[in-house]
C-alpha cells in the first residue's frame, strides 16, 4: 500500500524536469492564481463575504463578489463547491445558490428555495441540493432535492434523509451525504435520489473530500457534550464501504474549531484541523506529526501549484478574521485579512 503513490510521483517529476528549460517565454503560475476565501458572515446580519488573495502578489480584495457584482452577497454563507467552471454559493439564511464564474465572481445565475440550502454536488446539468428547515411547531425538513440547471427549475424528485445534510459528493456511479446531526453516511442513487444504503461512520460527520483512488475522506467532529468522540473514516466510492478509521489522537471538534481537512495527493498527506494542524499519512491511515501546535483554525486547505497549506482562524461573529499561509514544515510565510468566519479555501489558476 505504500508503493501506490510511486507511479502518480514518478510522473510528477518526469513531467517537472521536461518543464525546466526555459525559454524565455515562461511566466509563474502564480501570476494567474487566486485564492478565494468564503467567509459565512453573522448569522443575524446575514453579512457573508468572499475575499480574493492572490498568492504571487499578496494583495487583498475583501467583499469580492460585491464589487464583482455591484450588489452585496446577502446571507449566512454555508458553502460553497468549485465544478467546472463555475463557483456554487450556498447561503443559507438568504435561502439561495449562487452561480458565479469561478474566475471573475461575476453572477451567472440565482437559485431560490422555500428552505435552507446547506450542501450541493453537481453533476452534469443535475444539482443535488441538501435543504433543512427546523420550527418546533410546525415543519422538520431534511431532504436531498434534484434541480435542473438547464433549464433552472427544481424537478419532482426528492427524498428525506435522517439528520441534516453537511456535504453531498458524486463518486463511484453514486451520490454520498453526510448526516451531520448523527453519525451516518447516506448512499443515494442519482438518477431518482432513492437510497441505496447507510454507512455507519463518527458522530457528526462534516465535508467529504475525494481522492484520486475514489476514496472518499471524513472528518467527523464528535461532541464533547455528548461524549462522542471525534474521527477520520476513509469510504471507498466504488463499493460503498468502510477501508479504515482513525479515533486515537484525533480530538473533538469545539465551537472554536471544526473538523475539516485538505489532502495533497502527490505526498499522500492529508491535512487535519486538530488542535493545530496533523499530518495524516493517506497510505496507512494514520496521524505522522503534528505540523502545527495548539492553533484554533476553523478553516484549511492545500494549494498544490504552490505547495502551501492555507489557514483561516475566526475571531468571532462580530469582527473580520485572519488568514494565514504555512510551508509544509508547519513555518508561517504570510497572513491576510478575511472577512467575518473564514470557512472554506478555493484555489483557481487561469
Amino acid at each position: 500500500m505504500k508503493q501506490r503513490y510511486s507511479i502518480l510521483l514518478l510522473s510528477l517529476v518526469l513531467v517537472i524536469a521536461s518543464c525546466g528549460k526555459d525559454n524565455g517565454n515562461n511566466t509563474d503560475p502564480l501570476e494567474d492564481a487566486t485564492v478565494y476565501v468564503l467567509n459565512e458572515g453573522n448569522f443575524s446580519s446575514a453579512n457573508g463575504s468572499i475575499t480574493s488573495y492572490s498568492p504571487e502578489s499578496g494583495s487583498t480584495t475583501l467583499q469580492a463578489f460585491d464589487k464583482a457584482n455591484g450588489r452585496p452577497m446577502a446571507g449566512y454563507l454555508q458553502t460553497s463547491k468549485v465544478i467546472g467552471d463555475r463557483l456554487y454559493i450556498v447561503s443559507n439564511k438568504a435561502n439561495k445558490i449562487e452561480i458565479v464564474d469561478k474566475n471573475s465572481l461575476k453572477s451567472e445565475g440565482t437559485i431560490e428555495f422555500t428552505y435552507s440550502p446547506t450542501a450541493i454536488e453537481v453533476v452534469d446539468e443535475t444539482a443535488y441540493v441538501g435543504l433543512y428547515q427546523y420550527n418546533q411547531n410546525s415543519e422538520d425538513i431534511r431532504r436531498i432535492i434534484a434541480y435542473d440547471l438547464a433549464n433552472m427549475k427544481k424537478t419532482d424528485q426528492k427524498t428525506d434523509v435522517s439528520s441534516m445534510v453537511r456535504d453531498i459528493e458524486f463518486a463511484g456511479g453514486k451520490l454520498y451525504a453526510t448526516n451531520n446531526g448523527g453519525n451516518t453516511v447516506t448512499v443515494l442513487d442519482p438518477s431518482d435520489i432513492s437510497i441505496e444504503k447507510t454507512i455507519n461512520v463518527g458522530y457528526a460527520p462534516n465535508e467529504m473530500l475525494l481522492d484520486n483512488e475514489d476514496r472518499i475522506w471524513i472528518a467527523c467532529n464528535g461532541s464533547s457534550y455528548t461524549d462522542k468522540p471525534a474521527s477520520l473514516y476513509v469510504l471507498d466510492a466504488q463499493t460503498a464501504t468502510k477501508i479504515d478509521s482513525i479515533v486515537t489522537g484525533v480530538e473533538v471538534g469545539t465551537t472554536s474549531y471544526q473538523k475539516r481537512m485538505s489532502l495533497n495527493v502527490e505526498k499522500a498527506e492529508a491535512y487535519l484541523i486538530n488542535d493545530g494542524i496533523s499530518v495524516i499519512d493517506m497510505n496507512t491511515y494514520s496521524i505522522k506529526e503534528q505540523a502545527i501546535d495548539t492553533e484554533s483554525f476553523y478553516s484549511i486547505g492545500y494549494f498544490p501549484l504552490q505547495e502551501r497549506i492555507y489557514t483561516g482562524k475566526s475571531k468571532g461573529t462580530s469582527q473580520a478574521g485572519k488568514g494565514y499561509v504555512y510551508d509544509l514544515k508547519g513555518t508561517a510565510v504570510d497572513s491576510f485579512n478575511v472577512g467575518i468566519i473564514p470557512h472554506k479555501f478555493h484555489f483557481t489558476s487561469n
